[in-house]
């Protein structure tokens, strides 16, 4: 690939495995994803093939659709089938998808998504809505929500709650509950929460804040940060890091929980951590309340802390 083509080169891992003869073989792993077909803009031959007898080396074709369907490979000189060219096509225009997986698709690009009256449209497919709708009292003001731990991280603690709606027509795909931070100036999905066992039965749980990365609440975090933070000169991409520096993120719910399982084992690491850091302040709250919120917050970046430590765990022992 040459130019802007290589931003739309496959994703490719590499991992190192032992055979079943005790040899170690590197595994390429290639990510599935949207943005096929691949394609080379330049034709490629290798100039280091040099068989023995002579023969003339072998071109991948610019511009050429390779595949491989069971064992069967495109010929190099040739291109795929046509109804083979017609699925992968159909797969990068979402034309494969049900409504909810191609909404998602969608919320990944939202400069192509546009606002109207408290309603955000997409561009090409307007069928696609959503909304957000806030918590009122008996008067139909928007009431003032009960702070959590990372709402005390912002500069401006004030929030409120409300639910954000996606539809399809008029069918709703998707709902979740929303909050605002730093006073207004961002709202975010609320995160996930797994909760840890502690040593004993009596101690409280460790509480685990997250968010998926190819969920639709990550994707809804970024695609408000976009839009608000165009809005308000970038104060919601403030409020959505201060937000993440006690909000884990992982690919997958499987990760979560492994990640679960490795502090429950290693309490001590954890209990250390804890140690290290800072206590916060916190406004306008009781006491009791202040301490638990403090408590929340040092847990928080403590298990932040330890999220590389995991990795690499995890890394050393697939």
């Amino acid at each position: 690939m040459s130019g802007d083509d290589r931003q739309n080169s496959p994703s490719i891992s590499r991992q190192n495995r032992p055979s079943a003869t005790g040899h170690e073989v590197d595994v390429f792993i290639i990510k599935n994803s949207t943005d096929v077909p691949y394609y080379l803009t330049e034709s490629y031959t290798d100039k280091k093939y040099k068989p023995d007898p002579p023969k003339k080396g072998k071109t991948v074709q610019a511009f050429h659709i390779y595949t491989r369907v069971m064992d069967n490979n495109t010929p190099i000189d040739k291109s795929a089938d046509i109804r083979d060219v017609e699925y992968l096509w159909k797969k990068r225009f979402g034309l494969l998808q049900t409504p909810l997986e191609q909404v998602k698709i969608l919320l990944r690009k939202p400069d192509e998504w546009a606002e109207e009256d408290s309603r955000y449209y997409h561009k090409l497919f307007p069928q696609y809505t959503i909304s957000i709708e806030y918590e009122e009292d008996e008067d139909g003001i928007s009431k003032e929500g009960n702070r959590v731990f990372y709402h005390h991280l912002q500069t401006d603690t004030r929030t409120q709650y409300g639910v954000l709606k996606i539809y399809h027509y008029s069918t709703q795909l998707f709902s979740c509950q929303i909050t605002e931070l730093d006073g207004h100036r961002m709202t975010a999905p609320c995160p996930e929460t797994k909760y840890i066992p502690y040593r004993n039965y009596s101690d409280p749980n460790i509480c685990l804040r997250y968010y998926v990365t190819s969920d639709f609440l990550y994707l809804l975090l970024r695609f408000l940060e976009y839009h608000i933070g165009n809005a308000n000169g970038n104060e919601a991409q403030y409020a959505t890091r201060r937000l993440l520096d006690v909000v884990l993120l992982f690919d997958s719910n499987e990760d979560a929980e492994d990640f679960a399982t490795y502090i429950h084992r290693h309490l001590g690491t954890f209990d250390s951590k804890v140690l290290e850091q800072r206590e916060p302040y916190i406004a306008n709250e009781t006491d009791m309340a202040a301490k638990a919120l403090a408590q929340e917050i040092r847990n928080s970046q403590a298990l932040k802390e330890m999220q590389p430590e995991w990795e690499l765990f995890r890394l050393e022992n697939a």
